[in-house]
């Protein structure tokens, strides 16, 4: 995410990304199980940002993955090692996560 953040042309998108890791309680580096989730997606076809973001939630034990790419949201579905839904569906999970 540092490289992405380092290499995005939009100030405005680098702006808002820095205030989402604000919120991290964990930062994920490269390693071999990340780099194992993301090599599995880029061979169907993910790019390799998606794939390590994937791979990173995956590491991290997310409990999903968000994303608004119905496309990759399948592709790591298929892969059954993380819950992946769009913003809205994702809202409504970690609302019953936080009344339970």
């Amino acid at each position: 995410m540092d490289f992405e953040v380092a290499n995005n042309p939009f100030e405005e998108r680098i702006r808002h990304i820095l205030e989402w890791r604000k919120l991290a309680s964990e930062v994920i580096h490269e390693c071999d199980a990340v780099l194992e989730v993301a090599k599995c997606l880029v061979s169907d076809g993910v790019s390799a940002y998606d794939a390590l973001h994937v791979g990173c939630a995956v590491a991290g034990r997310c409990d999903v993955f968000v994303s608004t790419d119905d496309r990759l949201l399948r592709k790591v579905e298929r892969t059954g090692l993380i819950e992946a839904l769009t913003p809205g569906p994702a809202l409504a999970f970690a609302e019953k996560w936080y009344e339970n």
